[in-house]
């Protein structure tokens, strides 16, 4: 399984890349899907991996079919699940191809509140929402979703510069 994470994360020597053997960038994570050992993740953790390797690869499409695949799943872990929605979410706060803003914003909003049903203690998501409630001009959301990434896990820098710019922002007169 290790193989799939140096695959998704990346190697130094090209021609140790599957794909320069011509074999898809995921191979190694589709390959685990179907082998029937034991394995140190869920079948539903490998077909996140691999949705995920479809967004880093910028093939939005299909890692927004992935995903929506794999919350279909029965049974989904929460943690799985949470993942998942958080990772809609953001895509479709950055990424052009997947609408208008105002309609992308709307699922964002959507998918990352469902993420917090399902694990409402991860700071990324809670750090996510604020973003896009900011990018709407929604201050005050935006800071108590932000107050929420602090409050859930360690806060980032991130997290502090979002909140310094929102800051700025609201009160553009002050200094």
């Amino acid at each position: 399984m290790m193989v799939g994470y140096i695959q998704k994360y990346g190697q130094n020597e090209a021609a140790d890349r599957p794909q320069a053997l011509g074999m898809p960038f995921n191979w190694h994570f589709q390959l685990a899907l179907i082998d029937s050992n034991l394995c140190t993740l869920s079948k539903a953790e490998i077909q996140f991996h691999i949705a995920h390797l479809y967004e880093i690869q910028k093939k939005y499409r299909a890692a927004k079919e992935a995903y929506e695949s794999l919350l279909q799943t029965e049974n989904l872990p929460a943690q799985v699940k949470a993942t998942t929605l958080q990772q809609l979410g953001w895509m479709h706060h950055t990424v052009e191809q997947l609408g208008d803003k105002g309609t992308k914003d709307s699922y964002a909003i959507q998918y990352l509140q469902k993420s917090l049903e399902a694990d409402p203690n991860s700071g990324q998501s809670w750090y996510f929402l604020g973003r896009c409630y900011s990018s709407i001009g929604k201050v005050q959301d935006a800071f108590i979703s932000y107050r929420q990434s602090i409050d859930k896990s360690e806060a980032s820098a991130d997290t502090w510069c979002s909140i310094g710019v929102l800051i700025f922002l609201s009160h553009p007169n002050s200094q």
